[in-house]
């Protein structure tokens, strides 16, 4: 993939957005491996202008490139954080994101119980493997940043298909909670 994008981003889109129609896809995910680069964002941009009804989910975790990601109707941009890159929070913020649906994640690490105050800085909170040994004792707003999957995982359920149902990621709840509880919106 990333050889077909660098050489050609417009053919790559082109071959992305029909195996999406051919296979019936209800969104997108984009990178779920590796990182935005320029010719990345340019075929992303061009599903998004073929596919403008289906959400595009864009994770990263580089703040420059985040921040190029342009406002689209149907683009996400879901910045992922751990413990250790805390710090690449504000240097993504410092950079004003172009895209107005832009939100943060938290991965806790194996072992780890994400901060009582996590929720106020992140709109989706991950554990490690969604497994959440116990219940946080955050304040009731907190608990909506916490991805279905723990919960499904934490009950003893299978996590096939919550992406699919929950959808908070690219419907705009988790951008919205981002504006919400720590300002990052200027929607």
């Amino acid at each position: 993939m990333y050889n077909s994008i660098k050489g050609d981003p417009k053919a790559t889109a082109s071959r992305i957005a029909r195996e999406c129609v051919k296979n019936k896809a209800t969104y997108l995910r984009w990178n779920g491996g590796g990182d935005l680069f320029d010719e990345s964002i340019d075929c992303l941009m061009e599903v998004a202008r073929i596919l403008p009804e289906m959400p595009i989910w864009v994770v990263t975790r580089i703040p420059a490139m985040a921040a190029k990601v342009p406002d689209a109707k149907n683009v996400f941009v879901h910045f992922s954080l751990d413990r250790h890159s805390m710090d690449r929070r504000d240097k993504a913020l410092e950079l004003r994101p172009l895209n107005k649906k832009f939100f943060f994640s938290y991965q806790g690490e194996k072992g780890e119980t994400p901060s009582d105050d996590i929720w106020t800085k992140v709109s989706v909170v991950f554990w490690d493997c969604y497994k959440m040994k116990e219940l946080p004792k955050w304040k009731k707003a907190g608990m909506e940043t916490i991805c279905p999957l723990n919960w499904r995982r934490f009950e003893g359920k299978d996590i096939c298909g919550t992406c699919e149902t929950c959808r908070r990621c690219f419907d705009n709840t988790a951008s919205k909670h981002a504006h919400k509880v720590t300002g990052v919106q200027r929607a």
